[in-house]
């Protein structure tokens, strides 16, 4: 309730992510939250087809969604609609969506699993009359649990579970053939699709106002990696820090050799203002 978080994430290129989100506790109808996120990919060049310039040209995406929730017992259930738009130069898109979801909090132990269909919805807008424009449909399960007598969580969640095989084969990647020079069908193995759809995030808390967070996204690291082996990329680490009704959080995310992605994260709980 009367919670304020707000979110910063410079890229390369002069990309920006920026995001601001609220949530106030109503009395008759209950919580209720509003987000607004903007991506913003910065000013090109527009070119002629004879790679003339003739000016300049913008990129952004954006995002309003306004969710509810709702708890019963040791149950919460979640709603929310999107309005999501995209904009490239002088082309549009936009669409309607919605994400439902549930968590069951466990009432003795610190447990939570959750559950979340997100992205249902239309592009009732593209961005010309023959784009084939759809929206990023994702089913999702987490699970969470801090131990108790240790300064530990550790969470688990599995993404798009709506699609087993998930492995993208890039038709452009040197093919490997055999002795009579015919190309190697290149295969992957039932557990490699497995664990393409997990995530693993632990969280330490060595004192009361700081914690300490690491996640390893292996989606990430295989279609980032530039070889057949691992790759740090997918790896996210970083803190926070609290004080009062404040809490400062910052976190890294490894992209590639080339660099990665910084998050600043500011949130305030407005409502244990009135309890200092």
């Amino acid at each position: 309730d009367k919670a304020i978080s707000v979110s910063y994430m410079p890229f390369m290129g002069n990309i920006v992510f920026s995001s601001v989100a609220g949530a106030y506790n109503f009395e008759k109808i209950g919580p209720v939250s509003l987000s607004v996120t903007n991506l913003n990919y910065g000013k090109f060049i527009e070119r002629q087809e004879d790679g003339s310039e003739i000016g300049e040209f913008s990129a952004q995406e954006y995002a309003v969604v306004l969710g509810k929730s709702y708890t019963i017992g040791v149950i919460t259930l979640g709603a929310d609609v999107k309005f999501l738009g995209s904009q490239i130069g002088s082309y549009r898109a936009q669409a309607w969506a919605t994400d439902l979801g549930a968590i069951f909090k466990h009432p003795e132990q610190d447990f939570t699993f959750g559950f979340a269909v997100k992205n249902l919805g239309k592009v009732y807008k593209k961005y010309t009359e023959t784009s084939k424009d759809s929206l990023p449909f994702d089913v999702q399960l987490g699970a969470s649990y801090r131990f108790k007598h240790a300064p530990l969580r550790i969470s688990l969640t599995g993404n798009h579970l709506n699609k087993w095989d998930i492995v993208y084969n890039d038709p452009n990647q040197t093919t490997k053939v055999d002795e009579k020079g015919q190309p190697i069908q290149k295969k992957t193995k039932n557990f490699e699709r497995l664990v393409r759809h997990s995530t693993l995030a632990l969280e330490i808390m060595p004192v009361k106002f700081l914690d300490l967070r690491f996640s390893y996204n292996y989606l990430m690291s295989r279609e980032l990696s530039l070889t057949d082996g691992l790759s740090s990329a997918g790896i996210s680490f970083g803190g926070a820090i609290r004080w009062q009704f404040l809490e400062a959080a910052y976190t890294h995310s490894i992209v590639s050799n080339a660099g990665g992605m910084n998050t600043f994260t500011l949130n305030m709980r407005l409502g244990e203002l009135s309890d200092l």
